[in-house]
């Protein structure tokens, strides 16, 4: 392994450790409150923020864990930081009641869930043609991170409505809003999509002026 490619993957792993931290700590917060240690108030449930890290933990560990098995690499800096600042962002709207107070604050949460599944799956899916020395169509690639993201926006759908059926919570809300949620996570894949695909574009076109 040479020099730059190790002080990347140190970095990577000192990025990991960072992270960890910081959601522990947010989970230890919410597990204090959760059974009445500590008192403060949020708009839904503690139950539901508590569920949420640990459903996104538990499934970067197994893509983190997948990855690195089959294919040597880890999780880049970049998605360990967006993931942190989607969970964080979440927790402080649900303690500050920033979904109450601001109509558009939830639309924006769910844009910005969006752009993070379509990261995660972009940098998975391109790990896997790397290793495999295959090469997708695009279009299929890109099919696949859209169906994938919104399949994991309706899980999340899902646990909102069980987190009303057993608390009693209305986090869910009425059917317009699931379908806005949707909406707006399918939206921030698509643009993240097409971001993607013109810097890809232009690495190839930069190659090709280089050649």
């Amino acid at each position: 392994m040479d020099a730059k490619k190790k002080n990347k993957t140190k970095g990577n792993r000192i990025a990991r450790y960072v992270v960890y931290v910081m959601l522990i700590g947010l989970l230890l917060f919410e597990l204090l409150n959760y059974l009445g240690i500590l008192n403060y108030e949020v708009e839904f449930t503690w139950t539901g923020l508590i569920i949420t890290i640990l459903l996104i933990f538990i499934g970067l560990q197994i893509v983190m864990h997948y990855t690195e098995t089959n294919f040597g690499v880890s999780l880049g800096n970049r998605i360990w930081l967006i993931v942190l600042i989607g969970i964080y962002l979440d927790a402080f709207a649900d303690m500050f009641n920033l979904y109450a107070r601001f109509i558009w604050f939830d639309q924006v949460v769910h844009f910005n869930a969006g752009i993070l599944l379509c990261l995660v799956l972009f940098w998975f899916i391109g790990n896997i043609e790397k290793t495999k020395q295959i090469r997708l169509p695009l279009w299929l690639k890109n099919l696949f991170i859209f169906s994938a993201a919104l399949t994991l926006g309706v899980v999340y759908e899902i646990e909102e409505y069980l987190e009303d059926v057993f608390t009693g919570s209305n986090r869910l809300g009425d059917g317009m809003d699931t379908a806005n949620d949707l909406v707006m996570a399918g939206m921030g894949c698509i643009l993240t999509l097409i971001v993607l695909e013109v810097i890809f574009k232009q690495g190839i076109k930069n190659k090709e002026n280089k050649a």
